[in-house]
């Protein structure tokens, strides 16, 4: 093999298509690092959870700083409401008269067919107000019928014309009546009489759980004689012969002296005490 030869196997193709030869690259020094002899710096101390820094103190200045910022926000609206000019209020839509409109019609201001689609629309708004409030009083009626029909299945005695329950709210339907222009069959007047003769209807019902009290606390056996039940007292206090522990129970119901005396001709057994 020539030296010709051996020159061209020493070559290579390298990036950018020239021929160079190969040399043997000389290594790369190696850098050691020397160890770190630093002691190691200790965690800072954390504040109290209310010192400055602290945890909570941090959530305290936050809160005050948005409770700040929202006042501040309120004042700015309140301001501006406060300086805005008011609105002014729509004027009521004014109500032709025919007479009113022929004259406009009469003096070239409107034209007759002007003047008849104006009355065509007062009436129409005329009609649903009157709709509008036949419906209301309608609603009203219905609400009265429940609150009479209430009572009634309450105080069952409403449905004797001669109980003295009936007499008392019949009394107070006519009075209410005159006074207010409406006939006594209408339940409005009924439910008024009913509340001025009988009390609320709640009160009604509280009665009637004091009933119940009474029943559920009484003894199981009958009482006989003077010293059992109690009844319709002959002394000028009617409430003479009530136990005060009854008395006072019914007084936490809020019972008034009347539905009180009302109440004792029901009772026939004393309060047993538990």
């Amino acid at each position: 093999m020539t030296e010709e030869t051996m020159d061209i196997r020493r070559l290579r193709p390298i990036a950018g298509g020239s021929d160079a030869p190969i040399t043997d690259a000389p290594p790369e020094p190696v850098v050691v690092t020397p160890p770190d002899d630093t002691p190691p710096q200790p965690e800072p101390e954390k504040p109290h959870p209310l010192e400055p820094g602290g945890e909570r103190w941090n959530e305290v200045y936050r809160e005050r700083s948005e409770y700040k910022r929202d006042n501040e926000t309120l004042r700015a609206e309140n301001e501006r409401l406060r300086t805005q000019p008011p609105v002014a209020k729509p004027e009521a839509q004014k109500v032709w008269t025919g007479p009113e409109l022929q004259a406009l019609v009469d003096a070239g201001r409107i034209a007759p067919h002007q003047m008849a689609e104006q009355l065509a629309i007062q009436v129409g708004a005329a009609t649903e107000q009157r709709i509008a409030h036949q419906f209301e009083q309608r609603s009203r009626a219905d609400a009265a019928r429940n609150d009479v029909n209430a009572y009634i299945a309450k105080v069952p005695a409403l449905t004797n014309t001669a109980s003295p329950e009936f007499q008392r709210v019949a009394a107070e339907a006519h009075r209410i009546a005159a006074d207010i222009g409406l006939l006594v069959s209408d339940a409005r007047v009924q439910r008024l009489a009913l509340t001025a003769a009988l009390g609320p209807i709640d009160k009604i019902t509280s009665a009637q759980r004091a009933r119940d009290f009474d029943r559920t606390h009484a003894d199981t056996h009958a009482e006989s004689g003077g010293g059992g039940g109690h009844r319709a007292s002959t002394t000028t206090d009617p409430l003479k012969d009530v136990e005060p522990a009854r008395i006072e129970h019914w007084k936490k119901l809020g019972y008034t002296k009347q539905m009180m005396i009302d109440e004792s001709k029901y009772v026939t057994r004393p309060l047993r005490n538990r």
